[in-house]
């Protein structure tokens, strides 16, 4: 893992830069294993709005550089967020300022969650993993089977190319978790997604799919019982996780037009404040909590909260955590410009979002039952 620091003797910019990269990683293009020659990815990178991609942490800041990412076509999707002389005038910058004052704030953090996690796992001696699969016990998938992993990739029919992806994005997974510097336990991860992948084959494997592979993989203990769970949720006929990363992404575009539905139900005010900033589009916050469960934040014990949400509630349970990250910033919110918003509220997700506010926002009045209903049923079509 190569590092790079910013080399600059303006503080100022060194703070900017330096949160930037911590709490607002610039993203990159979840990749598919496809037909798609490498050099046209960089053009579909810059003109979709997938190109939010998926948030790896601070870490990742080497294959952004390696790969030319951080430019503010891709940080911002093409849209009119990136210039920021322009935001100012509309709105005042002291929220952005502010949210850059606390990058030492931010790091201690990141510091902290690391050594939180780490004692977590050292002292976590009974497998979630286990208690999930009981779960989810009698529907489809829902047991562990024996052998399964081994014989999907024994008759291996991946494709060179999505061998060769899983493999690079293996030891991006989790790096500050010594479980994962295990050779043994980075080889089971590779099955496990090999044989999500012959599973699958129109989806293949698609990046963030890693993040949530390896979580899994640290609950389960065993590659037959993370295989089981995870085929679970891909195939549920209520989770539908597959349709997360079923070519063109349908189940993420349509929770995040939902999130923007709700949000201007909910909070009218801040939509138009949104609106106004450029900063409509969930996505250009939410994509990598989406398409990983919040697994990529690297904090186990939200993981943990919202797995178990998501696989009693599906995803209006997830949903839900989102609204309550937007209801807890809302003040801040309404005082920011684009990059401060971007700022708040993956940084939010990334470092603020506890297990508590994952429990509250299942409590709390944010979705009617008419509402709930409504998008668990526009998530089944």
């Amino acid at each position: 893992m190569t590092y790079h620091t910013v080399s600059t003797p303006n503080v100022e910019v060194l703070a900017r830069r330096t949160l930037i990269a911590i709490a607002m990683p610039p993203p990159s293009p979840p990749h598919r294993s496809s037909s798609i020659p490498s050099s046209t990815l960089p053009v579909i990178a810059l003109t979709s709005v997938v190109a939010v991609g998926i948030v790896v942490g601070a870490l990742a800041w080497d294959n952004v550089a390696n790969k030319g990412a951080l430019t503010r076509g891709m940080l911002y999707g093409g849209g009119g967020g990136g210039d920021s002389s322009s935001s100012s005038a509309r709105t005042p910058r002291t929220t952005r300022d502010e949210a850059e004052r606390s990058a030492a704030a931010r790091l201690a953090k990141l510091e902290a969650k690391k050594r939180r996690n780490l004692d977590y796992f050292r002292v976590s001696l009974v497998p979630q993993g286990h208690r999930w699969l009981r779960l989810v016990g009698d529907d489809a998938g829902g047991e562990e089977e024996e052998g399964v992993v081994e014989a999907l990739v024994e008759g291996n029919a991946c494709s060179r190319e999505t061998v060769e992806q899983i493999e690079r994005d293996i030891p991006r997974t989790f790096p500050h978790n010594e479980y994962f510097d295990d050779a043994q336990v980075q080889a089971s991860m590779r099955r496990v997604l090999i044989a999500v992948s012959v599973s699958y084959p129109e989806i293949a494997y698609v990046q963030s799919m890693n993040f949530l592979a390896g979580f899994l993989l640290l609950h389960c203990k065993t590659e037959d019982a993370t295989f089981s769970l995870l085929r679970h949720m891909m195939s549920s006929p209520t989770l539908r996780l597959k349709d997360m990363y079923s070519p063109g992404l349908p189940l993420l575009f349509t929770l995040a037009r939902a999130v923007k539905t709700l949000v201007a139900m909910k909070f009218p005010a801040l939509a138009r404040h949104l609106a106004a900033i450029d900063l409509e589009e969930p996505l250009l916050w939410c994509q990598s909590a989406l398409m990983t469960l919040f697994t990529f934040t690297m904090d186990y014990e939200v993981c943990e909260a919202t797995m178990d949400v998501f696989l009693a509630r599906g995803w209006p349970g997830v949903v839900r955590v989102l609204l309550r990250v937007v209801d807890l910033e809302r003040e801040a919110l309404m005082r920011a410009d684009f990059e401060g918003a971007i700022l708040l509220l993956k940084g939010h997700i990334e470092f603020d979002l506890d297990k508590e506010s994952v429990n509250s926002a299942q409590r709390e009045g944010f979705l009617t039952t008419e509402e709930e209903a409504a998008l668990t049923e526009s998530c089944l079509q």
